[in-house]
C-alpha cells in the first residue's frame, strides 16, 4: 500500500500538486529551480555586526493575493500546426483583467480568477519556443506558441 504525502506550499500552506512550479494561491515558488534565494541583509553598529538572512518569500508576499474558494483547471484544447501550436484554454466568466500568463523556460502558467474560483494551467513547451501571439474573446484565451 503506497502512503501518497500531501504537498502545501511553504508560504500560505494550501495544498499545492507536486508538479506546479508556483502557488496558484500566493504565487510563491514550489520547485527547486524556481525557489528563492534569500537576500543577506547586514547591519551595521557599534560592536559586532549582525547579519540578518531574510527569505525571499517575504517579498512575494507583500503582493495581496485573491484567496480562491476552488481551484479549477480549465478545459484546454492544444493544436499543432507545423512549428506552432495553438493553445485554446476555455475561460468563461472571466474578465480580461483577472488573467495573468506567466511564461517559464519550459512551461507556461495561467491564472485566471473569477467569482471566488481560480482556473489554473501549466502547458508545457519547449525551451527554444515562446508566446508568439496571445487573445482573449470573453469566453477563451488564445495562446500562439513557436
Amino acid at each position: 500500500m503506497k502512503m501518497f504525502k500531501k504537498v502545501f506550499c511553504p508560504a500560505c500552506q494550501e495544498k499545492v500538486k507536486k508538479d506546479w512550479n508556483f502557488c496558484p494561491y500566493c504565487g510563491y515558488p514550489l520547485n527547486s529551480l524556481t525557489n528563492p534565494i534569500k537576500e543577506v541583509k547586514i547591519i551595521i553598529s557599534k560592536g559586532e555586526p549582525k547579519v540578518e538572512i531574510i527569505p525571499q518569500q517575504e517579498n512575494f508576499l507583500m503582493v495581496k493575493a485573491r484567496k480562491p474558494k476552488k481551484v479549477i483547471e480549465p478545459k484546454t484544447e492544444i493544436k499543432n500546426l507545423g512549428n506552432k501550436k495553438i493553445v485554446e484554454i476555455e475561460l468563461k466568466g472571466v474578465r480580461k483583467n483577472d488573467i495573468k500568463v506567466n511564461e517559464l523556460e519550459h512551461s507556461i502558467e495561467i491564472r485566471a480568477y473569477s467569482k471566488g474560483k481560480l482556473f489554473f494551467n501549466v502547458i508545457p513547451k519547449k525551451s527554444n519556443t515562446s508566446i508568439l501571439n496571445k487573445y482573449f474573446d470573453g469566453k477563451k484565451l488564445v495562446l500562439e506558441i513557436g
